[in-house]
């Protein structure tokens, strides 16, 4: 047991982004600083584009370098070492994820293919216990990444979902399994980008920070603005909007 006098509040941030397509979540992402990339969505090019003059290194585990597509049973170890390396290379602050569906179906095809090669998966698809795994290897890699001290940046595509309860429909996150509902626990952080028109043809981009009703439950792990408007601005312009707030409690590796 340890006393509460050596409590730490500056654990290491993680920040879950979720949003419809091409409403932002890429270049929030791309705000925070000397980022590595694992590129599983293959769709950065209009972030990129916007990110003049940032520099970043990726990788991409559904293609080999010779531009061949890598086999699905591959992928995820692939990418659990090449977070590794991330992990351990200190010229990098940030790590960005990009985005979780996809990853989650490489979970899955790796899950799969563990069980047929011990012979405890005959069907060739996920089957019902199946998913306990994936929370599992879910939450450890998200757990490796924090215990770096990095940043940590998932971005997540959303899917309406009704709720049984009180027949109100929502956004959860695009995953398979009871994960789309409590993944973001595991975060410090989880906001949403909106695209919403205004007048005939402007679109405005925000952050949503703050529960909306709507969204998966939506917090920030410091005081800032419910709504953040950045339509028309960078990575550069967002991260000096969020930098003084996120940097006042900097963050620092957990004790494991």
């Amino acid at each position: 047991m340890k006393s509460s006098s050596v409590f730490s509040t500056t654990g290491s941030q993680a920040v879950l982004i979720v949003g419809e397509p091409k409403s932002g979540k890429s270049n929030l992402a791309l705000a925070f600083p000397d980022p590595a990339i694992i590129d599983w969505d293959l769709n950065l090019a209009s972030a990129v584009r916007r990110c003049v003059g940032k520099t970043f290194d990726f990788c991409q585990p559904g293609i080999k370098d010779d531009g061949t597509q890598r086999p699905a049973s591959e992928q995820w170890a692939y990418a659990v070492k090449e977070t590794q390396a991330i992990c351990r290379d200190p010229k990098y602050k940030t790590i960005i994820v990009d985005g979780l569906t996809l990853m989650t179906t490489a979970i899955c095809d790796h899950i799969v293919g563990q069980g047929q090669l011990s012979g405890s998966n005959k069907t060739g698809k996920m089957e019902l216990q199946n998913y306990g795994d994936l929370a599992r290897l879910l939450r450890g890699y998200i757990m490796m990444v924090r215990s770096s001290g990095k940043f940590l940046v998932i971005t997540s595509h959303q899917v309406g979902d009704k709720d049984e309860a009180t027949g109100a429909y929502r956004y959860v996150l695009a995953i398979p399994g009871q994960s789309k509902d409590t993944l973001g626990g595991c975060f410090t952080d989880v906001w949403a980008t909106v695209a919403r028109l205004k007048g005939i043809s402007d679109v405005v981009y925000e952050i949503r920070t703050k529960p909306s009703g709507q969204h998966i439950a939506l917090g920030a792990s410091f005081a800032i603005d419910s709504s953040i408007d950045v339509t028309n601005k960078n990575p550069a312009q967002v991260w000096s909007i969020l930098e003084p707030k996120i940097l006042a409690l900097p963050p620092v590796p957990i004790k494991s």
